[in-house]
This record gives structure tokens, sequence and C-alpha cells, in this order.
């Protein structure tokens, strides 16, 4: 098995068994969180309705998920950076491990029914988006530039696949006895660590485009790095540092993205920081039927991501593909708060599940802009390619850190928002505002969107066609054989 093979399969069985164990066990949090306050509430004898509980649990989780990304926008951009010099694996590594520690500080919240307990897990997992964006920079390590979309679009596929099993099975589980989702969850994320450990590391791991289409293959160090020095390392853990790659004046359009990734985000939050707080109380819904509803949408992301997204991104280029997600993102919300029934809202989810390619397209657009601030890399004297080591890691942690803010921002409107409309100080009633605030999000972003690239138009790329005119297959060349 050729080396990018083995790390294709090694990450992607990796980022399947981490989320099976995060997103099945922490479909509890919520469950956990109102147990939590219930149990305060009986001890000093308040009278409570279902609608009280719901509404301060919002609230409670909104301040919880705003701590936590704060932390991931002062931490995981330094991480990534180093991940750079140090390599993707060990940051992918330690990634995994705080997801571990937010979910045993859940299980203890919720044997002791300690909120403090739970607020401090959600503070230790304060690097879990860097799981994600370290695989995506893996992808980015080991693919042609035509192949991104469709590498990215594959690893966020088994995602879903985890978001699919993890979910459900683990809410069945539960219904057995409260504790077995808590450790079949920590099984498969330990799992994951072993894997993670056993993976080839894709920074000595490069792929160099010629003039002439043929792809060349590095299975080892291309250039030497020196050791970073003190500074170096201050500089790279220095979240400023990494989120100023983005917001380079002479790029003005990865600044844009960047934004637009943010705005996406935020906007997402209507949906997942309130969806099972929303189903649970406007349908009456379980926690295994909320199990039921991501794992529906765990089949859509995998067949829209691991199927689809590859010939689309083909057919109408990957900027299509982002009108496409913005498009369906601002009629799916708009539609899962005008839902009356249950049936209405897992209708639109099939349009709605379209927002999900936004992450994987804005990343490939933000490494593909990167390039262009790169220098040219030597070979034997003579420039060839770019030099794909340098930053990539940086720029992927500080979109991280981004997406956490916005997770943040977003979390602690929406959540409010669903919150305050539920509560007896609205001026009416309406549990579904959330959804058209994030709606109307998308549709100006959508607008905004046509302008900019209507401006930045995508330029020729002359390598791109001469690789599609030698077809599908590319020459890969080993590193050795140039020498």
């Amino acid at each position: 098995m050729h080396v990018d093979t083995r790390i294709k399969v090694f990450a992607c069985a990796a980022l399947l068994l981490f989320w099976l164990g995060y997103s099945g066990a922490l479909i509890n949090s919520p469950v956990v969180l109102e147990a939590i306050i219930q149990q305060g509430w009986e001890k000093e004898g308040r009278s409570f309705t279902s609608s009280d509980l719901t509404s301060t649990a919002a609230t409670y989780k909104s301040f919880m998920d705003g701590g936590n990304a704060l932390l991931s926008l002062l931490v995981v951009p330094g991480l990534s950076a180093l991940g750079d010099v140090y390599g993707r694996r060990i940051v992918f590594c330690v990634s995994i491990v705080s997801g571990l520690c937010e979910l045993v500080c859940l299980y203890f919240a919720s044997v002791t029914h300690i909120i403090w307990i739970m607020a401090a897990g959600r503070a230790s997992s304060c690097l879990n988006m860097s799981v994600s964006a370290s695989v995506i920079t893996m992808m980015a390590d080991i693919s042609a530039p035509k192949d991104r979309t469709q590498n990215v679009g594959l690893v966020m596929a088994f995602l879903g696949i985890g978001v699919v099993i993890g979910p459900a099975g683990l809410a069945y589980l539960g219904t057995l006895h409260a504790r077995i989702p808590y450790i079949v969850g920590a099984a498969s994320i330990l799992l994951a660590l072993v894997v993670g450990f056993c993976m080839p590391e894709s920074l000595n791991f490069k792929v160099c485009v010629l003039a002439e289409g043929a792809s060349i293959v590095y299975d080892e160090p291309i250039l030497p790095s020196p050791p970073p020095t003190r500074q170096d390392k201050l500089r790279l853990i220095n979240p400023l540092h990494s989120i100023g790659l983005l917001f380079n004046k002479s790029h003005p359009l990865l600044a844009y993205l960047s934004i637009l990734m943010f705005v996406a985000f935020l906007a997402e939050q209507d949906f997942i920081s309130t969806i099972q707080m929303y189903t649970m109380l406007k349908f009456s819904w379980t926690q295994l039927q909320a199990g039921y509803l991501f794992s529906y949408m765990g089949v859509l992301m995998f067949i829209v991501q691991g199927i689809l997204i590859g010939p689309l991104a083909r057919r109408i280029g990957v900027r299509g593909l982002v009108y496409v997600g913005l498009s369906c993102a601002t009629l799916a919300h708009f539609l899962y708060g005008m839902s009356s029934q249950w049936w209405m809202m897992v209708a639109a989810m099939p349009i709605g599940i379209w927002s999900s390619t936004l992450h994987s397209t804005l990343s490939v657009l933000i490494i593909k802009e990167m390039e262009k601030t790169r220098r040219p890399l030597s070979i034997n004297g003579e420039k060839s390619g770019e030099d794909e080591s340098h930053e990539v890691g940086a720029a992927m942690g500080a979109t991280s850190s981004l997406t956490q803010l916005a997770s943040f921002l977003g979390s602690l409107i929406c959540q409010n928002v669903f919150a305050f409309f539920i509560s007896p100080h609205a001026p009416f009633y309406f549990n579904g505002m959330q959804f058209l605030f994030g709606s109307s999000l998308f549709l100006v972003m959508l607008v905004i969107t046509c302008i900019v690239f209507a401006r930045y138009r995508e330029p020729a790329d002359s390598t791109q066609k001469l690789r599609d005119c030698a077809g599908e297959e590319e020459e890969i060349i080993p590193a050795k054989a140039l020498k």
C-alpha cells in the first residue's frame, strides 16, 4: 500500500472512531445539564415548567460553549502551527486526548450532579477543532490540487459515518444502562488514539505539480529544516500570528474566505446548538429519537460529502459548490423555523445538509490562496512546484480558531434567542426564531459572495489544464528518482 493511501486509511479510520465515541456520548450532554439543574431546583423547592428548564439549560450551555470557544481561539492556532514543524500526527493525537477528557468529566458530572465538573470538561475539550483541521491539513499534504476537494470530502464523509452510528447506537445502549454510552465512547476514542499513533506522518509526504502535468511524490523531507529557535517557537504559538496569515493585505480574497467561513459557522449554530432542546420541547422527543435524527443527518452527510461532492466539484467548480451550500442553507434554515410538524423539518434536511460542504470547499479555497503566498521550492538547483510544508497547518489552525469563535458567538446568540422566545418575557412565543436568524445570515453572505467572486474571478490555471489533458491517471515519480 502506497504511503498516501495508508495516510488516507489511517486518518479516515481515526476520525471515524473519534466521532463515533465523541458525538455518540455527547448526545447526553443536554440531558445531563437539565438533570443537574432540575435536581438543584427540586432541592430549593422551586416550581418550574419544562420551558423554564429548557430555557435555563440553553443559557448555561451557551456560556459553556463560549468558554470552550475562547480557549480554542488562544490554543488551537499555536498547536496547529507547531504541527508545521513537529508533524501533523502529534497535533491530531493531542486533540483526541482533549476530547477524551471532556467525556470523562461528563461521566462524573452525570454521577455527582456537579455542574462545575461538566463546565471543566467542556473547557478541557478546547482542542477538539484541531481533530478535523489536522486531517484536512493531511489531505492537503498528500493531494494534488485537483483532488483536494474530493479527498477533504472523503474525510468529512467518514466523520458523517461516525455521526450516523454514534448517536443512535449509544442512545440505544443508554436505554440499557446509563453508564454504557460513556464506556463505549471512551473505548472508541482510545482506539482512535492508537490508530493516530500508528499513522504515517504526512508532513514528510509531498505532491509537487510540474508544468508537464506529472506529480512528483516525496516520501521524505525535500529540504531539511533547521530546528526552530526559541523566537520561532514563540511566534508559532502566538494565535495572532496564525490568524494574521489569513488577513494578508496582498490577498484580499483570502481574508474574505476566512470571514465567510466565520459567518457560516456562526449561522450554523442556530441548528447545532439548539436542535436537541428544540425537538425535545416542540415535538416531545426522547434522547433516542434525537439520536435517530443525528443518524439520519449522518447518512445524508455521507452521501453528499463521500459521493456527490467530487463529481460536482469537477462539473461546477469549488466556487459553484460554495454557491450551492449558501443557497441550500438559506432555504433549509428558513424551513426549519417554520416547521410545525417533525416530518416537515426532516423533509428539509436533504436540502440543509448541503451547508456541510461549506467547510470542505472553503478550506480548499483557503489552502489554494495560501499557496500564492509561499516561496518557490528549489530541487537540484531548479525551481519546481511550491513549498507545501510552510504555514498550511497554521492557516488551518487559524480557521479552526475562527470557527470556534463563531461557535462561541453563535451559541451565545442562538441559544439565548431560543431561550428568550420560549420564556414568559418574550413579546410572543416562537421557538423557531433562531433558525430565521441563521437563514438571514446565510442570505446576506450569499449576496456578498456573488459580488466578491465576480470581482475576484478565478484565473485560468494552465497547469491544471495540462493535468486535465493528461487524463485522470497521473504519473507518479518518486523523489529519489530525481536524484
